[in-house]
């Protein structure tokens, strides 16, 4: 079958059943539903121009897209649902496990909220060192940075504010 509009479609489904119920009419006796009448050839025929053909997915090329809703968000006590306090709050979501901005993201964060939430600095902290796949190596940047350190992360051994 060549490929056609979705009016094309639509027309030969309606010349399809017109067909039918022609055939219907010219009959003897009463008239049955049109559906009934039908062969299992027109309605696989009908099937197949009624369906939509899938559209091709093209990944496209996230350089190009900025920021866009990738992911549905909802807080775990409810307070996302309609309703809730953060019903129109905006979310943005970080992969630290393929992402190799993440970790940087998460350690500015950390520095960020260290002296109002000091336990989810250190735990943030924490989960960036983890993460960061990159070569340590030896610095003495200043006495809070005497250890190891990544230079494309940006993350210490020990935990201290960036200069």
């Amino acid at each position: 079958m060549k490929k056609q509009t979705p009016a094309q479609r639509l027309a030969a489904i309606a010349a399809l059943i017109e067909r039918v119920e022609n055939r219907c009419m010219a009959a003897d006796g009463p008239v049955s539903n049109t559906r009934a009448e039908m062969t299992d050839a027109e309605m696989r025929k009908i099937w197949l121009l009624a369906r939509t053909p899938p559209k091709p997915k093209k990944k496209p090329d996230p350089k190009t897209l900025g920021l866009f809703h990738k992911f549905d968000v909802s807080r775990v006590d409810g307070s996302s649902e309609p309703g809730g306090k953060h019903e129109h709050c905006n979310y943005f979501v970080l992969d630290i496990n393929c992402d190799p901005y993440a970790v940087s993201a998460l350690l500015k964060y950390a520095y960020s909220c260290k002296a109002e939430y000091p336990l989810l600095a250190d735990e943030l902290v924490k989960l960036a060192q983890h993460h960061c796949e990159h070569e340590w190596t030896e610095t003495t940047r200043g006495p809070n940075t005497v250890g190891e350190h990544c230079y494309i992360c940006g993350v210490d051994r020990d935990y201290s504010d960036p200069e």
